[in-house]
C-alpha cells in the first residue's frame, strides 16, 4: 500500500469510486457494457445515456477534493477514467501513471 510505504496518513472517500458506466444498473452483459463504451468513445452521450456525465462526475469528486484544501500536497489513487474526467485530459492514462493535477476551485466554474 502507497501509503504505508511513504508513511502517510490517508484517507477513503467512497465519492471518489470510478465513473459509472450504467447509473441504472440494469446493464449485466459485456456486450451491453461494450456497447455503451463504444457510444462513450465515440462522443454519443445524450439526456438518455445510462453513463454518469462528466458534470456529474465533477459534481461529487470536487467537493471531495475541497476538503483537503488546507494540504500543501494531497496524493489521490484512483481509476483513470475519474481523473481523465475531471482533468479533461483526452491522453490514456497508463497502468500506475502519476499525473500532477493542481486544484484550483475558482477555475474549476460550476459543476
Amino acid at each position: 500500500m502507497m501509503a504505508r510505504e511513504l508513511q502517510l496518513e490517508f484517507f477513503v472517500e467512497p465519492d471518489l469510486h470510478e465513473w459509472e458506466l450504467d447509473k441504472t444498473h440494469l446493464v449485466r452483459t459485456n456486450r451491453e457494457f461494450k456497447q455503451i463504451l463504444r457510444q462513450r468513445d465515440k462522443g454519443k452521450w445524450n439526456k438518455k445515456s445510462k453513463w454518469e456525465s462528466r458534470e456529474e462526475v465533477c459534481a461529487r469528486v470536487f467537493p471531495v477534493f475541497e476538503r483537503y484544501l488546507q494540504y500543501d500536497k494531497v496524493i489521490v489513487s484512483c481509476h483513470a477514467v475519474l481523473m481523465q474526467m475531471i482533468t479533461g485530459d483526452t491522453e490514456p492514462y497508463e497502468y500506475g501513471e502519476v499525473r500532477r493535477f493542481v486544484y484550483e476551485k475558482e477555475k474549476t466554474g460550476k459543476y
